[in-house]
Order: structure tokens, then C-alpha cells, then sequence
């Protein structure tokens, strides 16, 4: 489908001898409604902006998905199925660019911001998926639980807002800042600011990397779980941990004598300044304790002491 009929079609003649009058055309494609083209499914030769909302399927059988040309501010919302022949899934042309993703969206082929600075958010009370994207400088975790699943290489500065979960399966270039009331777990990342919560899961990742530098703002807490076999998930910075006295929650599963013979690494870094303000712990017959050497923080278990009883 060739998006310039459909803004020929609306526009006014004054319109189209004028580009810089034009108002942007506006296609929502319904959920059960699937686009198949033999070339590209939707595609705009940049004539007017775009404001798109896919909730069906769209389908460039041997081109991409939705291709949109041009210097326009294009906007996309994706809670269906884009797909492009040719490794594309959507390229959104020039011009400074929002992606919107929601629960149920699928591409299949990459995802290209194109030139400009775009944008990216995931905003979905219920969570989702993303794939990952070339060309998008920031990314917005707006609501819900969401896995990205694939890099964002461009990225320069992103954040995750208060009740939103970030799970990174891939990697994030630039600075990433969570939110108090936000979290965040996985995955390699420049730079980040942590407010809310940094969760260290082995279920997630045997590693969290930051690059260069993690700060740890007062108010934040790190959520550590161990395993069976004392699985764990360790905290690796490249540059400086700054801890302002964040809180260290331990999560263990299941309790066992076997804590007693390990000393767990929890954190390593070239510089480490500060110290964690407060640990707790789901234990009930052991108890943690924290060390601290020059580049790395541990944790080792001793039994609990029994209360004294009194005559």
C-alpha cells in the first residue's frame, strides 16, 4: 500500500503544492485486518508525516514492512505483526521519529529508526517484548514488565519510570536511569542510575554488566538471589560502583548449610566508594555479612547465635 495515494487522497491541491502545510495522514489497522504486499507493505515516500497504529498484521513479501522515506517526524504503534521479506521489518525514514510499543507487538525483521533523533517506548500496563532497534537514542520504559530481547546499540540516554520493570536480555548503549519505584535486571548497559531497584537474578543472567559506571542513589536497593547450589548472579562494573548507601535485600532459595562454606561474590569493579546502609535477608537460621576489599563486595553466612535464656 503507497501511503502518498492515500495523502493525495486527503489533502488539499494547496496542501500538495505547499509539503510544509500538510498534516500528517493517520492509518490504524485493525486487528483483524492483514496487509500483504509483494514489495513493502505500507510505504510513504515521506510526502507527509505518518501517524500509524498496527493492531493487525502488516507484510512486505519481498521488501520491509513499513518503509517510510523522507525527513518527516513519523510516529508508529505497533501491537501486531510487521514483517519484511527482506530482513526489515520497519525502517522509519528521516526526520525525528516515535516508536510506541505495546502488548502483543511482534517484528519480524529489524527494526531501523532511521536518521534523526528517535525515540522508542514501551508502554503497556501488561508488559511485552521488544526485539531491539538500530538508529533509536532513547528509550522510555513507560508501564509493565518488559524484556528486550535484542540490542539498542544507539541508545544515549533512556529511563525507566516508577512501577515499570526493565528485564535486558541484550545490550544498551548510553545511560539508562531507574526511577524510584522502578527496576531493573539483566543484560549489559553503558551507564546507570539506579533510584529504585537493580535485581540480580541467576534466572535472568549469570552476569549484570555495566560498562563503565553504576551508581547506586540513595533510597535504592539491590535485590540478590541465590539459588540451588548457591546459584547467583554477579554484579561486574567496568569503571566506578558508587554506593549511597543503597539497601541489600537477600533472597535465598533454599536455606542450607552449604552458605556456611562459600563467601558468594556479589559485586566487582575497578573502584567501589561507599558502602551498602542496610542488608536483610529471608534467613531463619543463618545470618549474612558483608565484605568489602578494593575492587569487590562478598557475602558470607554464619549460624545464627541462640538467645541466651535467662534464670
Amino acid at each position: 500500500m503507497n501511503i502518498d495515494h492515500l495523502a493525495k487522497l486527503t489533502q488539499s491541491d494547496a496542501n500538495l503544492a505547499n509539503p510544509h502545510l500538510m498534516t500528517a495522514v493517520e492509518i490504524v489497522n485493525s486487528p483483524d485486518v492483514q496487509i500483504k504486499a509483494p514489495v513493502h507493505g505500507l510505504v510513504s515516500s515521506g510526502l507527509t508525516s505518518v501517524w500509524l497504529d498496527n493492531r493487525g498484521g502488516i507484510t512486505g513479501a519481498t521488501g520491509t514492512g513499513v518503509k517510510l522515506d523522507g525527513n518527516k517526524a513519523d510516529e508508529v504503534t505497533n501491537q501486531g505483526v510487521i514483517t519484511g521479506g527482506n530482513g526489515v521489518a520497519l525502517d522509519m525514514g528521516g526526520g525525528d521519529d516515535l516508536l510506541i510499543i505495546k502488548k502483543g507487538s511482534r517484528f519480524n525483521g529489524e527494526v531501523d529508526g532511521g536518521s534523526g533523533t528517535n525515540q522508542v517506548i514501551l508502554d503497556d500496563a501488561e508488559g511485552g517484548t521488544f526485539e531491539g532497534a538500530t538508529r533509536m537514542q532513547h528509550l522510555w520504559v513507560g508501564k509493565g514488565s518488559w524484556e528486550l530481547t535484542g540490542a539498542l546499540h544507539a541508545n544515549r540516554q533512556g529511563k525507566v519510570y516508577s512501577d515499570a520493570t526493565l528485564i535486558n536480555r541484550s545490550g544498551i548503549k548510553g545511560t539508562m536511569d531507574i526511577e524510584p519505584g522502578a527496576s531493573y535486571s539483566g543484560g549489559n548497559v553503558d551507564n546507570l542510575n539506579v533510584a529504585g531497584t537493580l535485581l540480580l537474578d541467576p534466572a535472568i543472567t549469570a552476569r549484570t554488566r555495566i560498562t563503565n559506571d553504576l551508581n547506586l542513589k540513595p533510597g535504592s536497593s539491590v535485590n540478590f538471589k541465590i539459588g540451588v547450589d548457591q546459584q547467583h548472579s554477579v554484579l561486574n562494573v567496568g569503571n566506578t560502583l558508587t554506593l549511597g548507601n543503597p539497601t541489600l535485600h537477600l533472597d535465598v532459595q533454599p536455606e542450607s548449610d552449604e552458605l556456611l562454606k562459600r563467601q558468594l561474590p556479589i559485586a566487582k569493579a575497578t573502584t567501589i566508594d561507599g558502602r551498602f546502609g542496610a542488608i536483610s535477608s529471608n534467613l531463619t537460621t543463618l545470618e549474612p555479612e558483608l565484605i568489602y576489599t578494593p575492587k569487590g563486595i562478598f557475602v558470607e553466612f554464619k549460624r545464627k547465635e541462640s538467645p541466651a535464656i535467662t534464670a
